[in-house]
């Protein structure tokens, strides 16, 4: 499993609720960055999935690949990396979920994990935000045999291949670290707030899948915050903080580096692009221009 795709799951669940008034760069997923009226790189928000439909790169998206000279991504994933994911996710020895969680959220848990192949037992060995995790795959996609890698990973098995470099803009540490430095109750909380019916879940991608294609951004932001509840708040605003703004901090400052290079094709999730503290508007901070593309 790629962790930038569980990753984006969790993130549409867990976006910060949108202002009446238009969001800001909330329409689009392809960007171009320009200084002093140079074009410095492309920023394409992707959805972290492996369905035909999101694949389809656009011809604006597949030239400005197509040209780029470096690819730069969230994180590099490999066989060590996901060995490492996969070790991070597990609880120490002699503890199980349920030490952590209520009855009814673990149920919850295992009734969402169940149509994904999971059995209550392989879920006891995790910990909380992991399970989280594992439950927010589509059931069918997580059970489509030969899939094709998810949009992020095909882009860096693609750039390899065609000898560009690869860059990464966070470590697989720095990722882990988003959920794993979290106190336990608020995983718990997490847990129990993603923890859904296979139907309901499969209706809420679509409706996510839908906007994305339409690259509608701002329709999922304010999709996912229509219901919300007002004791949920303070736990979306912790995580808000720390899955989005002090990520897209850290993005930013590593990806400028790549912009020396002229024309660099930067692709993270859609999410991280708009709003006040979104990528865009932090380049924008920093005198670069961006404009629409797609």
């Amino acid at each position: 499993m790629a962790f930038a795709r569980i990753l984006f799951a969790l993130l549409l669940l867990l976006l910060p609720r949108a202002a009446a008034a238009e969001l800001r760069h909330g329409q689009g997923v392809l960007w171009q960055v320009v200084y002093e009226a140079k074009p410095v790189a492309h920023i394409f928000g992707t959805m972290h999935s492996s369905d035909p439909d999101i694949m389809a790169l656009p011809p604006q998206v597949a030239q400005a690949f197509r040209a780029a000279p470096t690819l730069s991504v969230e994180v590099i994933l490999d066989e060590t990396a996901m060995q490492r994911i996969s070790a991070a996710m597990r609880l120490p020895k002699g503890q199980r979920l349920q030490d952590f969680v209520p009855p009814d959220v673990f149920s919850r848990a295992a009734a969402a994990a169940e149509p994904l192949g999971w059995q209550p037992i392989h879920l006891s060995r995790l910990k909380p935000w992991a399970v989280a995790m594992l439950i927010s795959f589509a059931p069918d996609d997580a059970r489509r045999k030969n899939a094709p890698p998810p949009l992020d990973l095909w882009l860096m098995e693609t750039a390899r291949a065609r000898h560009k470099p690869v860059y990464a803009l966070e470590t697989l540490g720095e990722q882990v670290n988003v959920f794993d430095a979290m106190p336990t109750q608020d995983q718990v909380a997490h847990l129990r707030a993603v923890a859904m019916p296979a139907p309901e879940k499969r209706r809420v991608l679509a409706a996510m899948k839908d906007a994305y294609l339409r690259r509608d951004i701002e329709h999922i932001f304010r999709m996912m915050r229509e219901d919300e509840k007002p004791d949920a708040r303070a736990l979306r605003e912790k995580i808000d903080k720390r899955l989005l703004d002090d990520r897209n901090k850290r993005m930013v400052e590593r990806m400028l580096p790549r912009f020396d290079d002229g024309g660099a094709f930067i692709a993270i999730g859609a999410a991280h692009l708009p709003g006040e503290n979104g990528v865009l508007a932090l380049l924008e901070g920093r005198g670069y221009s961006v404009t629409r593309i797609y």
